[in-house]
């Protein structure tokens, strides 16, 4: 049997799950009306999670669940950001993050021209309307340079976890994952294994490890940004009840396990 098959076998009941969570997203919203500017920041937030955990879900049936980190730290990201915008100060936080696209544009289009040497014709958004909306916005947030880089929120992603009592999930799961998105030296141990004293082996192709923790994190993870939705279309998630139940089952049937083995042995 191929290993993409034993893995599939063996975590089939959380694959299964999340495939009918990706099946349902098209029509959660279908025939309702994103007829404000913070339902269509929402709405995109939520539509790139489900893309997030789709594409989480199929890296680990093909046994890359550790490739699968580096997405699952940006539908964390991505769960801090819309949980910061609709914490407090919505209008102003949503109005920005929208404003906050012709700075992106502008900002590229400054370093395009004085770092390459493509003609600022074949730029796209060149025009002289982006220039004046830019001048408009970097007045309207009193911005002093137009260099580098601008962030949208104007703070961290650390500063906005902290805003929102996500500072422990940051230090503790958003380190993990960026030691694996920025290929950190503790991150090696995931490639290679050393238990043969005197040899390092590469581990190559489909794996089964970590595969449990990247898909039962990124289904809660998808969740809050679902509930952060439901709750800003003022929308009744009908299923709740029943989709967390079998999500409180899935980590008592995968994590428990693992949390007692680990309780005896600190214990031991």
């Amino acid at each position: 049997m191929k290993p993409e098959r034993i893995i599939y076998e063996k975590y089939k009941d959380i694959f299964d799950f999340i495939d009918e969570i990706i099946t349902s997203c098209p029509n959660d919203f279908k025939g309702i009306k994103a007829d404000s500017l913070a339902k269509q920041i929402t709405l995109f937030h939520y539509a790139r999670a489900s893309y997030l955990i789709d594409a989480i879900n199929r890296l680990c049936m093909a046994g890359y669940a550790t490739e699968a980190m580096v997405i699952l730290r940006s539908l964390f990201n991505l769960y801090i950001n819309i949980k910061w915008l609709t914490s407090e100060d919505q209008n102003y936080r949503m109005e920005r993050y929208a404003d906050f696209e012709i700075i992106f544009k502008k900002q590229i289009k400054n370093n395009i021209i004085e770092h390459t040497s493509i003609p600022i014709e074949n730029i796209s958004g060149s025009n002289i309307s982006l220039d004046e909306v830019y001048d408009r916005i970097k007045f309207k947030y009193n911005l002093k340079t137009v260099r580098g880089f601008h962030n949208w929120s104007g703070k961290s992603i650390y500063q906005m976890a902290k805003d929102i009592g996500l500072e422990k999930a940051y230090l503790i799961l958003y380190g993990k994952l960026s030691e694996i998105e920025h290929t950190g030296p503790a991150s090696a141990h995931e490639y290679f294994d050393y238990s043969k004293k005197g040899t390092i082996v590469l581990k190559t192709g489909p794996r089964a490890k970590n595969i449990d923790f990247v898909l039962l994190t990124s289904i809660r993870y998808f969740y809050d940004v679902k509930e952060i939705t439901y709750s800003v279309f003022n929308l009744k998630w009908q299923s709740v009840e029943r989709d967390k139940q079998i999500y409180s089952d899935l980590k008592d049937k995968y994590w428990k396990p693992k949390l007692n083995k680990a309780k005896s042995l600190t214990n031991a």
